[in-house]
């Protein structure tokens, strides 16, 4: 009797965590967010700080008076009226005690403007092909948002998930905007082969130069956020081959594509012939994809270049050394090198498929 007694307390002791947990996680009230416009600077003060007491029309139709406070150097987030920002609302357990805050500039509708006019723009020029290849963008980012990144962060191996994920972007993508042709399936085969072995070159750089993945707060926050069982090496690794993959398509078309105009413009030319003419091409395409490659992760990286530049505390080979730019710099030499071979592997196969079928 008394065993089962003791049983029983260790029962009720093991789950008595659990039920305070479960009581906390009932009580804890997420903040939440809502969209406003700024109806009337009520008041403003310049002392030590910019204080500017604002009122706020909310998306369901209530107002609030919220006293917004800002650096005076930080000029760019004091609120006008008409701006449109979002609020955030912090829960109180007193009624009538929550507390408001101006989190940001509410910025979707002028990117949604911008997006229109990209969009009308790519159909005015492009016609059919324009609607498709925004198809085509589409289902990128559906199997980037549907696939790939659900999956990462459920724990999968990020390499492999990263490596199928992309061979549906290329089918997709490529089929959406250049149609269903035999020119489409021979770029879509030679993206598919040059990504294999950007994926094996990406494995061996990001190893041999000993990178976890650690080089930017971005990564960090996903790391606490997602757990451990996120691999942040596999996640860098994910980023240089979509960012690769991004110019391998743009190559592989345009040189499968003249590989295609040479055959029908001199149908008896032997696979040497062809491959030397379009190879020609395929150097005034690396001349000028790679600088636009560096220049791309140049841009998007400009900050931490500014950053390292202004500060004297480290010497150059330090810098360069550091995981940030060492990232920067394995992500721009892989995709680069994945572009090089791309021009070879896209011309040699589109050039004995197409004198495979005229016999020459």
């Amino acid at each position: 009797m008394n065993k089962v007694i003791v049983g029983i307390v260790a029962i009720i002791a093991s789950l008595a965590p659990l039920a305070v947990a479960a009581q906390t996680h009932a009580d804890y009230q997420p903040d939440e967010y809502y969209r406003g416009t700024v109806t009337n600077i009520i008041s403003e003060t310049t002392n030590d700080a910019y204080r500017q007491k604002v009122e706020i029309t909310l998306q369901n139709g209530n107002k609030i008076t919220i006293d917004h406070t800002t650096q005076p150097e930080e000029k760019r987030i004091r609120v006008a009226p008409n701006d449109r920002v979002i609020v955030i609302k912090i829960p109180s357990e007193t009624p009538g005690q929550e507390q408001f805050y101006i989190s940001d500039f509410y910025r979707m509708p002028s990117i949604a403007w911008f997006a229109a006019a990209f969009f009308v723009l790519v159909i005015l020029l492009g016609r059919w092909r324009g609607l498709t290849s925004i198809a085509g963008l589409a289902a990128t980012i559906a199997v980037l948002m549907g696939v790939i990144i659900p999956l990462i962060i459920k724990g999968y191996q990020p390499l492999f998930v990263v490596f199928i994920g992309s061979l549906l972007i290329i089918c997709a993508s490529m089929f959406f905007a250049h149609g269903f042709k035999r020119s489409t399936s021979l770029a879509v085969g030679s993206t598919a082969i040059t990504l294999a072995l950007a994926s094996v070159i990406a494995f061996v750089a990001v190893h041999a130069a000993r990178l976890f993945g650690t080089g930017s707060e971005e990564a960090m926050f996903v790391q606490i956020i997602g757990g451990a069982q996120l691999d942040l090496r596999g996640i860098l690794l994910c980023g240089i081959i979509i960012g690769s993959l991004g110019v391998l398509d743009d190559i592989t078309i345009a040189q499968t594509a003249a590989i295609h105009e040479l055959h029908d413009a001199k149908p008896g030319m032997k696979f040497r012939e062809l491959f030397t003419r379009v190879m020609r091409i395929g150097r005034e395409h690396i001349a000028s994809l790679v600088n636009t490659l560096v220049l791309a992760y140049a841009g998007a990286s400009f900050p931490l270049f500014l950053l390292f530049y202004s500060s004297d505390v480290q010497p150059l080979w330090v810098v360069l050394n550091s995981q940030q730019v060492s990232e920067e710099i394995v992500r721009t030499l892989v995709g680069s090198t994945a572009l090089v071979l791309a021009v070879p592997i896209s011309s040699a196969i589109a050039a004995y498929f197409y004198t495979k079928k005229s016999g020459a």
